[in-house]
């Protein structure tokens, strides 16, 4: 069974979360409520492990968006150290990832 953390508690403002995928590893990012217009929780990737974020993961929503208006849910594979960004939001959002 996969484990459910509340990586970003429901809120308006912007913020962040790091994580760690091992090789072979899979993570369910996912926000509700769902995103309003134009916003968009976005993916990041180290190569310095975690101590910058300065790769955008291409999550397959075009660019480095992972869920946005009308998508709530993407999956993420490891390995890696990732940062999930999450914008100030118009309602309350929180963001989950299972693992």
């Amino acid at each position: 069974m996969p484990t459910t953390t509340a990586a970003i508690a429901s809120q308006t403002a912007a913020d962040t979360y790091e994580f760690t995928l091992e090789s072979g590893a899979t993570a369910q990012i996912y926000c509700t409520p769902t995103l309003g217009r134009r916003e968009q929780i976005t993916l990041n990737r180290s190569a310095d492990s975690g101590t910058s974020w300065p790769i955008k993961v291409d999550a397959g929503k075009g660019g480095d968006v992972l869920c946005s208006e009308g998508t709530n849910s993407v999956m993420v594979s490891g390995p890696g150290y990732f940062q999930i960004a999450k914008p100030v939001t118009a309602v309350a959002t929180a963001v989950y990832i299972d693992v």
